[in-house]
């Protein structure tokens, strides 16, 4: 917003810019996901710059900066589901849900991570170490989530 008083500006004021921050969780269950498969996260309930893309499970950068990025995945009865959280090519973080029995499983991890503009991050199952067996559960009573957010 620009002040003027007879011609001169003597204040201008620049609209805030608002950080990129999103939640999104799986509408429904992933039936036995192989290896190294990205995990898509169709329900979006906040998308603010709309840096996180719905269709292809992959939050964009739009500012360089530090970022705040947590996930939590539910194991199905009797499953075991490797995760890793990826920065372009690097796994930065990894878990581990193991639902034994009957049982479901919930797991979360967060990692604080610098990206620079255009650097991406998703959520795929891990192709080494633990197999990947069962199928992930995200229902009502436990959504399997990523959310994500810039620190300011």
């Amino acid at each position: 917003m620009l002040i003027a008083i007879k011609g001169r500006i003597i204040h201008s004021r620049q609209s805030r810019v608002t950080s990129p921050a999103f939640y999104v969780y799986m509408s429904t269950d992933e039936a036995s996901p192989g290896p190294h498969h990205t995990l898509i996260f169709n329900s979006v309930i906040t998308n603010i710059g709309n840096a996180y893309n719905q269709y292809s499970g992959i939050f964009t950068a739009p500012s360089s900066g530090m970022y705040v990025l947590s996930y939590t995945i539910t194991a199905d009865s009797g499953a075991s589901i490797p995760v890793e959280i990826v920065k372009n090519a690097d796994v930065i973080g990894s878990l581990l849900t193991r639902a034994y029995g009957s049982y479901r499983q919930s797991v979360s991890s967060t990692v604080v991570v610098n990206m620079n503009a255009g650097d991406v991050c998703y959520v795929r199952t891990s192709g080494s170490g633990a197999t990947t067996a069962g199928s992930i559960y995200s229902r009502t009573e436990a959504r399997t989530s990523f959310t994500g957010w810039r620190i300011e």
